[in-house]
């Protein structure tokens, strides 16, 4: 097992994971383009997706979910968690470096990972390298503001035990952040002649040694509680839920830097 480093277009500097800088994926046939597509979503445990279900009153919304995430006390539900896509960078077997729906320049692209509506994705691009050992997906926060974005700057949901309550909690901001993935990430990413990239945000991870029912709510502007999780209200968890923030996205590597 040898240290493998990745030269990165943006941030200038050298990246280094404990990757095998032997192993590739080869995909397709030699010298066919190859599809890549990119799926942002929640997982709520156990390394696999949550389906869309009738929960309660969360199933009328159709907002995702499953008991993996639940605790004694309650079950959390994402529905929104929206970031700037900044660019994929990603490195070949022969060490050449390539980038995929961005540049350096780009401005960043507005997704969520948990509308309700569905995950987002980037669109499928097709490339003419073969095979990739390593790859960087380059997030920011908060995400740009879009005409539909409800939530922008917070990560949104609803905490569940008798009734759903709905939390809200202020997004960390960073003008940079990554997710680096090995080869045995992108080989579970491999399907036949395609990449199919699964970027997930792990709610038990976020929630990591926080139970959200001791969170004291607060009444809304119609009367209805709400969890505020932020410096004002709930310090405690907060700061917990703030500090699990990166952790919870699955990759093999996590870390802030850029621009």
């Amino acid at each position: 097992m040898k240290l493998h480093c990745v030269w990165l277009f943006r941030l200038g500097t050298f990246v280094c994971a404990g990757l095998c800088s032997g192993c590739f994926i080869e995909v397709g046939n030699p010298g066919e383009p190859s599809k890549v597509s990119a799926r942002f979503q929640i997982d709520y445990g156990s390394g696999t997706l949550a389906k869309q279900s009738a929960v309660g009153a969360l199933g009328a919304m159709g907002v995702t979910g499953s008991t993996d995430a639940s605790s004694a006390s309650g079950t959390a539900y994402v529905t929104s968690l929206p970031v700037g896509f900044l660019e994929m960078e990603y490195l070949t077997p022969d060490g050449s470096e390539h980038r995929l729906w961005g540049t350096e320049t780009s401005p960043a692209i507005p997704l969520d990972f948990g509308e309700i509506s569905g995950p987002d994705s980037l669109p499928t691009v097709s490339i003419s390298n073969q095979s990739f050992t390593q790859a960087v997906m380059e997030l920011t926060t908060p995400a740009p503001s879009t005409p539909s974005s409800l939530h922008t700057g917070s990560l949104s949901g609803y905490w569940k035990t008798a009734d759903s309550v709905p939390f809200t909690f202020p997004i960390p901001a960073f003008t940079q952040f990554n997710l680096l993935y090995g080869s045995t990430t992108i080989s579970a990413w491999q399907h036949g002649d395609a990449y199919a990239l699964e970027i997930l945000f792990s709610v038990p991870r976020w929630l990591d040694s926080v139970d959200l029912s001791q969170a004291e709510a607060t009444l809304d502007t119609s009367g209805r509680p709400i969890l505020l999780l932020d410096s004002l209200h709930n310090l405690s968890i907060y700061l917990k839920l703030k500090n699990n923030f990166l952790k919870a996205f699955i990759s093999d590597s996590t870390y802030v830097g850029g621009d």
